[in-house]
């Protein structure tokens, strides 16, 4: 019987034991979409010249790889925990959930200071998206001291809509302190590849879940 999205079903009958690896799914399942929601209203705002539209797309990409660093490590989580073992099964039909798992698990290495998550996702979340450093402001002041921004934006009521100077800062934090922003195009294309892997990894993992536990 196929996945059937429409049936209900009580979270206990899913995930009868709640245990740790229950935990981990689940935790992976939330911080994918969450993720994935932010990847797509970057998409959505590309392109927009409005200075409010420019200030929330710059303040979202840094948000959107921030969150794809804790993406990164419930995956890893769920990986330390043998939650892909399946994949080692000889002759299962697994060769897409196969390749996008390859991908992210390459590309979230921690132990590879080249891998997407050691040289841009953890300095990124680090220093510039949920957690702002301070010592990284200061650097960005002296890095920016010369350059000249609008005090602020403003609407035709003179209400304040962005701050451009803000916007600069986060900017270099994330991206130009990490040699990120010479190629913008591959830095968000190298994003969404992992986002896109991710959603693709979790989702798999939740349907093959359910068809396990639910006999479907």
């Amino acid at each position: 019987m196929g996945f059937s999205p429409d049936r209900r079903v009580r979270v206990r009958d899913l995930f009868p034991d709640g245990d740790a690896r229950d935990a981990s799914l689940l935790r992976l399942l939330v911080i994918c979409r969450q993720a994935h929601v932010l990847g797509r209203s970057v998409h959505k705002l590309s392109g927009t010249q409005a200075p409010d539209g420019q200030e929330t797309l710059h303040h979202l990409l840094v948000l959107f790889a921030g969150s794809l660093r804790e993406a990164a490590d419930a995956f890893n989580d769920c990986d330390s925990q043998d939650l892909f073992g399946f994949l080692a099964w000889e002759g299962a039909p697994f060769a897409d959930f196969r390749r996008s798992f390859a991908h992210v698990r390459a590309l979230v290495d921690k132990k590879d200071p080249t891998s997407l998550y050691s040289r841009l996702l953890t300095p990124v979340r680090n220093q510039a998206a949920f957690h702002i450093n301070r010592n990284a402001v200061q650097e960005a002041i002296a890095g920016l001291g010369d350059d000249t921004f609008p005090l602020a934006a403003v609407d035709e009521s003179d209400k304040l809509i962005a701050l451009p100077i803000a916007t600069a800062v986060a900017t270099y934090i994330a991206w130009e302190k990490n040699g990120a922003f010479d190629n913008v195009k591959v830095l968000i294309s190298d994003l969404y590849s992992l986002d896109e892997a991710l959603v693709a990894v979790s989702h798999d993992l939740y349907v093959l879940t359910v068809r396990l536990r639910l006999k479907e």
